[in-house]
């Protein structure tokens, strides 16, 4: 594989393009032989990079993420968590031999999911890169009144697709669920190779 050049661009936006302040511009080269975490820092801020290797990929996009509850409550009172990552084919290792990486979705510790009122979740991220022979896994999380670092946890997995949209429920018990609809687009080498 060769070497990738990653351009890293994070700026504050000002009401005016002029106003605009980089917190870090800078780049860097990975290859194939590095795997985890990586720092990229600058007088302001540290940006870590995380990287990770998989076989055959195809790209998942998060179409929505509903939740539904009795009316009037909700199954993140105290904030929560959702996060994903794609899983190895059973029986085979993941390349690196590391566990996958989450990939977070949405992480609200002050109590507040940003959702509409619909129950759609505002997730901050919606397009990830799974296996196609292995599966997605998505985990969400529900915060403890008490304690922030104590959560409930709960999963559901999907099976990768060429092309198509799937559609699971991760059941949060007390009646209360999260719909997920994945639409999932295979790129083609000819494609990579441009």
């Amino acid at each position: 594989m060769d070497t990738v050049y990653i351009e890293i661009q994070l700026k504050v936006k000002d009401e005016t393009k002029s106003e605009d302040r980089a917190l870090v511009s800078t780049f860097y080269l990975y290859n194939a032989e590095q795997h985890g975490s990586f720092l990229v820092s600058s007088p302001l801020c540290i940006v870590e990079l995380c990287c990770e290797r998989l076989q055959e990929s195809v790209q998942a996009t998060i179409l929505s993420a509903v939740v539904k509850a009795h009316e009037g409550s909700s199954p993140f009172p105290h904030g929560g968590r959702i996060v994903c990552s794609s899983l190895p084919c059973h029986g085979y290792e993941d390349i690196t031999g590391l566990p996958s990486t989450e990939v977070v979705l949405l992480d609200s510790q002050d109590g507040r999911m940003p959702m509409a009122r619909n129950g759609h979740l505002d997730l901050i991220r919606r397009v990830i890169f799974v296996e196609l022979r292995g599966k997605l896994k998505f985990i969400i999380k529900t915060y403890s009144p008490s304690h922030p670092a104590e959560m409930a946890s709960y999963d559901v997995l999907f099976t990768p697709e060429k092309c198509n949209i799937s559609k699971k429920t991760c059941n949060l018990g007390a009646g209360s669920k999260v719909e997920i609809t994945v639409a999932w687009s295979f790129l083609p080498a000819s494609k990579m190779l441009s």
